[in-house]
C-alpha cells in the first residue's frame, strides 16, 4: 500500500496510520540493520534556534509510533535548549524512495521509570552510568501535522 497525505494526524484513515506504524518501525531499527542491508534511514531533528533551523541527525526508539516518537539525548544538548525555547520541532525520517515529515509538539521526559523503561544497551556509549545518568532525558514528540509520500 502507498501513502500519499498532507494534513492533521487525526484525519487519517486507519489503513494509512498502520502503514506509517510499519515505516517508522523499519526506521526505529536503524541501528541494528545490517550494514549491507539496502533499506536504510535517516532521520532529522529540526528545532528553532534563533530565527533559524537546528537540524540533528537522530535515531528514535523502539516505542515509537504516530501516537508518539521517542528519541534519547544529553540534558545539555542544544536541541533541548531549542526545545525549551519553542516546543514545536519537525522529524523527517526517509530511506530515499519516500518520506515522513511530522510536526510535533514536544516534551522532555526526565522520568525515572520510564527512562528504565526505554533504556537501550547502544545508550552507554553516551550515557555510562546508565538509565540513572543525570544528563540521559526522553524527548516525546506527538505528531499533530504530517507530509508523507510512502
Amino acid at each position: 500500500m502507498s501513502v500519499y497525505y498532507q494534513g492533521n494526524v487525526k484525519q487519517l484513515d486507519k489503513e494509512s496510520i498502520i502503514e506509517i506504524n510499519h515505516y517508522i518501525n523499519r526506521a526505529n531499527t536503524v541501528h541494528e540493520l545490517d550494514p549491507m542491508n539496502m533499506d536504510k534511514f535517516n532521520i532529522v531533528l529540526g528545532t528553532s534556534q534563533e530565527n533559524h533551523v537546528h537540524l540533528t541527525i537522530m535515531g528514535i526508539l523502539k516505542e515509537s509510533s504516530l501516537n508518539a516518537v521517542y528519541m534519547q539525548t544529553n540534558r545539555q544538548s542544544q536541541k533541548i535548549k531549542n526545545i525549551m525555547n519553542q516546543k514545536i520541532t519537525e522529524i523527517s525520517i526517509t530511506n530515499g524512495r519516500g518520506f515522513l515529515i511530522m510536526e510535533c509538539e514536544t516534551s522532555i521526559l526526565d522520568d525515572l521509570k520510564l527512562k528504565k523503561e526505554f533504556w537501550e544497551d547502544w545508550f552507554y556509549e553516551y550515557h555510562k552510568e546508565g538509565y540513572l545518568s543525570q544528563d540521559y532525558v526522553l524527548l516525546k514528540f506527538i505528531p499533530k501535522v504530517i507530509r508523507v509520500f510512502i
